[in-house]
């Protein structure tokens, strides 16, 4: 009896661990073929997002060269089974490390080689390795995909990363727009310098610059405040130049365009497809996720130990509004743990600050809620250099408390002109 090649495939997904097979070419390349739906499980990829992301320029190729380079050696000494454990990253950044083993056959109905790799949880106590965690992001926010809709923004973004298509990422301010457009050139395969055309806070950025600079693909920050003769140059430049543009917007284009405020020729031009980021107060599983990765992690670089927070504080980062997303959450919470290790109290969400409690935290200014994402960040620096008292390395320094590499927090405060 004959049996379909979709019967193998739902019976490599019962097989214990994850698997992964390649195929190896004619001049020794391998290629992903093929890998059982544990990924998704251990790794929060779907099998058909892994395999895409396994043939650009991605973190997920990086790591899967080097596991098959590492079989290779293995192959050389003869040995079957590792001998030590593979990192490899899931969709959070969080790296994971197995053990593995692999088989080299060959398929009579085919003439390719092929390598079959086979990993499982390793059992060192390490297993599991959260992100470095950072106490503030520097230059944006983040973009968590735990909740439902969050997730699905994300496979969605995925999806189309690869694609030609024009995209407009559309939500509240501080919901992670800019991040996931910067992932999405990332497994698309651009540079990791693709050009940022950002209109946030009347900045004025360089058009001609980027269109003379531009390697086929622009990110455009808050497309609908780009000035009418930007919009014009931009357009002109489009009916003889393709380039992909990935373009992000807290207001409606749409009411933009009947205002006036928007080139109708741009927005049919452009013919943007659109995903809607989700704000954070529709994300309760993207906050559970922020506590354990990044707030309770944060709290023991502090001193504090295990935090345990009280099921009513809990309560309240559920039900809160978040109106300035993770901006906020960041903002609240940080200020949350200084208090906490400043009085040795026990942890309480300080959700309405008044002027003296915005003081405290920020120490010059009168209206800290129009600060500049960059000025906030100068502020919290000097805030964590007066805690450290200007220690940057060591344990009880500044760069560990932030999460940061000492280098990396100079450079920093040298951008920020922190002294």
């Amino acid at each position: 009896m004959s049996v379909s090649q979709s019967f193998w495939r739902e019976l490599y997904d019962h097989i214990p661990g994850l698997l992964l097979v390649f195929r190896i070419d004619e001049n020794d390349q391998a290629q992903l073929v093929f890998v059982n739906e544990q990924v998704q499980n251990e790794l929060g990829f779907t099998p058909e997002q892994f395999v895409l992301a396994s043939e650009s320029q991605s973190q997920v190729q990086k790591e899967l060269e080097g596991l098959v380079d590492e079989v290779a050696e293995l192959s050389q000494l003869k040995q079957t089974k590792s001998s030590q454990p593979v990192i490899l990253h899931d969709k959070l950044g969080n790296q994971r490390m197995y053990d593995y083993k692999y088989r080299l056959f060959k398929l009579k109905s085919s003439r390719s080689n092929f390598l079959l790799i086979q990993l499982e949880e390793s059992g060192s106590a390490a297993s599991v390795q959260q992100a470095q965690p950072a106490a503030i992001p520097t230059s944006e926010t983040p973009f968590v995909a735990d909740a439902d809709l969050s997730k699905a923004a994300y496979d969605q973004a995925y999806n189309l990363a690869g694609t030609d298509q024009n995209l407009l990422l559309r939500g509240e301010p501080g919901a992670g727009k800019l991040t996931l457009a910067r992932k999405m050139y990332e497994w698309a395969g651009y540079s990791a310098n693709t050009l940022l055309l950002d209109y946030s806070n009347n900045q004025n950025p360089d058009l001609n610059e980027a269109l003379r600079n531009n390697e086929g693909a622009l990110i455009i920050h808050h497309i609908a405040t780009m000035p009418a003769d930007d919009q014009k140059q931009l357009e002109a430049y489009l009916k003889t130049s393709p380039i992909r543009i990935i373009a992000t917007s807290t207001i409606s284009l749409e009411n933009a365009l009947e205002k006036g405020r928007f080139s109708q020729d741009l927005y049919y031009y452009l013919a943007f497809q659109t995903i809607l980021i989700p704000p954070l107060r529709k994300r309760h599983a993207d906050i559970e996720s922020l506590v354990d990765q990044w707030l309770r992690p944060v709290g023991k670089q502090l001193g504090l130990g295990e935090i345990e927070i009280p099921e009513e504080q809990y309560r309240t980062l559920m039900e809160y509004n978040w109106p300035e997303n993770f901006r906020e959450f960041y903002r609240v919470i940080r200020y949350s743990l200084l208090q906490m290790k400043e009085h040795s109290g026990h942890f309480l969400i300080h959700l309405a600050m008044d002027n003296a409690t915005q003081s405290s935290l920020f120490e010059n200014g009168s209206d800290h809620s129009l600060l500049t994402f960059d000025e906030m960040n100068r502020q919290y620096l000097q805030k964590v250099l007066k805690h450290t008292d200007g220690k940057i390395y060591g344990k009880d320094g500044a760069a560990a408390i932030l999460g940061l590499k000492p280098t990396t927090l100079q450079s920093k405060l040298k951008k920020l002109n922190v002294r």
